[in-house]
């Protein structure tokens, strides 16, 4: 997706009403494996010739990409025969679509005026297009009504057609933290005008703050409202003030008002689910992480599936499956890199097969993709029959913290060491479901077991709900900076320590105690996850939660395990590396049958075998092919 590197995809319905069950209902049964179209690939939608690639490689759908420029060259003025030609073409072929539009840079109409963001200061968005970058502002006046008019445009001519599946809405760049830290430029959010005066507002009416008391929040001296403005970042500094905190609620209000008034528009005109995409990863973007969150109380209101891009990296992939998952949320996924290579390809994809993935679009070229079409068409056919089936997973949670990944700027460089713990984890099978601080975090008293990934910044009520939750049992491990604030004060006091009632006596790289029925253990020093020391220790952490995994490998290989109908078994398995190797792996015994015949899907020329029970206990041997990837269909056998 146009380097597409951080970003997510919102697959959105109807919402809780009963009159809106139907869409509901559709979304949730959608399956979807394609190629985009009109977009990085470089595909012209009026060639029909591209449709007939798209389904001799496999593709089952096909989203399209018409510019926004090109549908309304002039205000008011739609030209709508390149996507006639284009769902013409598919339907020619028999592809259904979904439609997909997208605005930034050239894809904004030159008639529209210069209503774009602006950093910090005061220089125009620092995006793709370096200094001719260009975004609409979302508060922009004219900007924001004449999206609004398109997408109902496009909604009423095209909603009788039988072969669109779903509709993909999204706004510009989207948030400038999306693009913000871009090429290291320290360039991130949006301080136009137009935010300025939103912003101000939004103290007044929504967060109901008085001049006043403004002044006593932030310690200021305001004499009017016109003198009050977004607080600008602080480069490499943990900011835990209000007045920083403040601005990042009105930034998340701001994403969601926008989003909002999109999928209402929709759902006013159309029952069929509809697409909604903004940007976001949760390891590597600058900030924008809290769009999981907001995208998640979205699909709560309105129904629907999470699209999540960059799924071939393991924080992006564990971390944005959990919080989706935490939401109760079925997921669609692409690729960071467009397109993939063949190893990120097959790394997707196991991160697909483990938890729960129900389609993928690969975005860009996709005749010069690595993979073979024999290859492609497979896995879609796999990852189809693997929809049905459901993860099973260790209870054992994590907890990533958005407001601590909000108060350092940029976030990747503070927070990608301590989620370098995930493919640690995975080389040695562990796998956890992952919550987010901004979640009610309603589910965490099915889990008995908690990693806490340096949640150095959390609000008062996560940490009462973290220590309620051990002292009824759980067992809770800590890193060394977990807790050190508490958002609303933002003192350096480990407020989360004090409330799990921390002996004062503990001392040692790992110290442990007691809570109610529960139990805390904690790191006290930093960790560099990536060497000998932290390796060692990741598997005592799991050790001490009591994890015991689905299934177990030889060190190296990542392996997961899944429940199909009629006692059927998927185990998934690859071995990330360019070399050869040879291993095993096991299944937890309280998981097999009698006996199973086992076909491995991905390799269809290699024959069946049968396994039983005693030697999917103690071991089955298997070999890799370099970056080979696998699943084994364990089929029980009858008597």
């Amino acid at each position: 997706m146009f380097n597409k590197t951080f970003a997510l995809v919102l697959l959105i319905t109807g919402g809780l009403a009963a009159a809106d069950a139907e869409p509901a209902r559709r979304a949730a049964a959608l399956r979807l494996f394609g190629v985009s179209l009109g977009g990085e690939d470089g595909f012209s939608m009026t060639d029909r010739s591209k449709f007939e690639s798209a389904k001799r490689y496999g593709a089952r759908v096909v989203e399209l990409r018409p510019r926004w420029s090109t549908l309304e060259p002039r205000s008011g003025e739609f030209h709508w025969s390149t996507l006639d030609a284009a769902l013409a073409n598919a339907a020619s072929v028999g592809l259904p679509v979904t439609i997909t539009i997208r605005f930034m840079d050239a894809g904004i109409p030159a008639w529209l005026p210069d209503e774009n963001m602006q950093d910090q200061d005061g220089r125009g968005l620092f995006g793709y297009r370096g200094e001719n970058s260009r975004s609409l502002s979302y508060w922009a006046p004219q900007g924001r009504v004449a999206y609004l008019r398109l997408v109902e445009a496009l909604v009423l001519r095209y909603r009788a057609n039988p072969n669109i599946l779903a509709w993909q809405f999204y706004y510009g760049y989207n948030d400038t933290p999306f693009w913000g830290m871009y090429k290291e430029r320290e360039s991130i959010y949006d301080y136009s005008r137009f935010s300025q005066e939103k912003y101000r507002e939004y103290l007044a009416s929504e967060a109901k703050l008085s001049l006043a008391a403004l002044n006593a929040r932030y310690g200021a001296s305001y004499l009017k409202w016109d003198q009050v403005a977004q607080p600008k970042p602080q480069f490499g500094v943990l900011n835990v003030t209000r007045a920083w905190h403040d601005f990042q609620n009105y930034r998340m209000w701001t994403v969601e008002r926008m989003f909002d008034d999109i999928d209402r528009t929709v759902r006013r005109l159309s029952s069929r689910p509809l697409i909604m995409w903004y940007g976001g990863s949760l390891p590597q973007s600058a900030h924008l992480v809290n769009v999981y969150d907001i995208g998640s109380r979205l699909l709560k209101k309105y129904g629907g599936m999470l699209d999540n891009t960059c799924f071939e990296d393991p924080p992006s992939a564990e971390t944005g499956a959990g919080f989706a998952h935490s939401y109760g949320i079925p997921l669609t996924v692409e690729a960071a890199q467009v397109p993939p290579s063949l190893p990120r390809f097959r790394r997707l994809f196991f991160h697909a097969f483990s938890l729960g993935v129900r389609g993928y679009m690969m975005v860009g070229n996709w005749e010069k993709m690595q993979a073979s079409p024999e290859e492609f068409a497979r896995t879609g056919r796999v990852l189809l029959e693997m929809a049905e089936a459901k993860p099973v997973r260790a209870p054992v949670a994590g907890l990533a913290s958005y407001r601590t990944i909000l108060s350092f700027v940029p976030a990747q460089k503070y927070m990608g060491p301590t989620l370098a713990l995930i493919p640690r984890l995975q080389e040695r099978q562990y796998s956890l479901d992952w919550h987010s601080d901004l979640s009610p975090l309603d589910d965490l008293d099915r889990y008995p077991a908690l990693l806490d990934a340096s949640s150095e910044v959390l609000s008062r009520a996560v940490i009462e709900r973290l220590g309620r939750w051990v002292e009824r049992g759980g067992r809770l491990v800590l890193l060394a900076r977990s807790g050190k604030y508490a958002l609303e004060d933002g003192r350096p006091d480990y407020p989360l320590l004090t409330r799990l009632r921390r002996p004062k006596t503990q001392a040692g790289d790992i110290e442990t105690w007691k809570l109610g029925r529960g139990a805390v253990m904690r790191v006290t020093k930093e960790l560099d996850l990536e060497s000998a020391e932290g390796i060692r220790v990741l598997p005592r952490l799991m050790e001490w939660l009591r994890v015991e995994r689905p299934v177990t490998a030889t060190s190296g290989v990542l392996a997961s395990v899944s429940r199909g109908a009629g006692g059927v078994l998927y185990v998934t398995l690859l071995w990330p590396n360019s070399q050869p190797a040879a291993g095993t792996f096991s299944l937890r015994r309280d998981l097999p049958g009698d006996g199973y015949r086992m076909t491995n899907l991905l390799a269809e020329s290699e024959p069946p075998v049968d396994v039983d029970r005693r030697a999917l206990e103690d071991g089955i041997p298997v070999s890799f092919a370099a970056d080979e990837l696998k699943v084994l269909k364990l089929t029980p056998r009858t008597r």
